[in-house]
């Protein structure tokens, strides 16, 4: 039975052959991290200018920004020049920040931002999720961009209400396993995507496949109209 309007991200993408491949496979969502400690910073000015020559391969898919305990200031700054889709917080943004992010929008010209919450897996922190305001909640491991895979049981037990989007040490070998046991509303790779620290074309091609195998159906026909850039 297909599984409609599913997400998959490929994250952490920052250089130009990256956004080729993610053309080539289209997936739902491509991410980029706009925090300065990651090895997979990017930087905004850089971005808008890699992203032009390929805009056309990109047009449906969603863009989303990663952003870690950022001025309020800086993540509208950002998604205004890359007309960002979703934006992702990676900190320790409360409910009041998320607030005030979303305050911030709504007196803009362009479109308001889907805001999604990552949380590490955890008994503490599963008890929390139903409490965010954020629009959709992504589960990482203890190591966010590491590789390490969050714990499924944690989440089996304290399955959350609210969308969640599943992350943490996803790969080709294990994506179909995750995608039956936990059913999650999306998944996010990033190093599962990788060889020796740069994305790879066919790793990305068989997670597609596998998706796809698994009765997923994820389409961007509502993606605005990518002109700005």
């Amino acid at each position: 039975m297909e599984k409609e309007n599913k997400i998959v991200k490929f994250c952490g993408v920052r250089f130009r052959k990256g956004l080729y491949f993610c053309g080539q496979t289209q997936p739902s969502h491509m991410g980029f991290i706009f925090a300065e400690k990651s090895k997979r910073y990017i930087n905004p000015e850089k971005l808008i200018v890699d992203l032009m020559p390929c805009s056309n391969l990109l047009r449906d898919i969603k863009k989303v920004g990663v952003f870690v305990n950022a001025d309020i200031s800086f993540i509208i700054k950002t998604t205004a020049l890359l007309n960002l889709n979703v934006i992702q917080l990676h900190g320790d943004e409360d409910n009041e920040y998320i607030k005030t992010l979303e305050d911030s929008f709504s007196n803009r010209l362009f479109i308001k931002p889907e805001i999604w919450k990552a949380m590490k897996v955890n008994e503490a922190n599963m008890m929390l999720i139903d409490l965010t305001c954020a629009d959709r909640i992504l589960l990482d491991g203890a190591n966010p961009g590491s590789g390490e895979k969050a714990d499924w049981e944690i989440i089996k037990k304290n399955r959350p209400s609210k969308p969640f989007i599943l992350a943490g040490g996803l790969d080709i070998h294990n994506i179909k396993d995750a995608i039956n046991e936990l059913d999650p509303d999306g998944v996010d790779l990033a190093t599962g995507i990788e060889t020796e620290g740069f994305k790879d074309l066919e790793k990305m091609e068989q997670i597609i496949k596998i998706v796809k195998g698994c009765g997923w159906t994820f389409s961007n026909a509502d993606t605005e109209a990518d002109e700005l850039y």
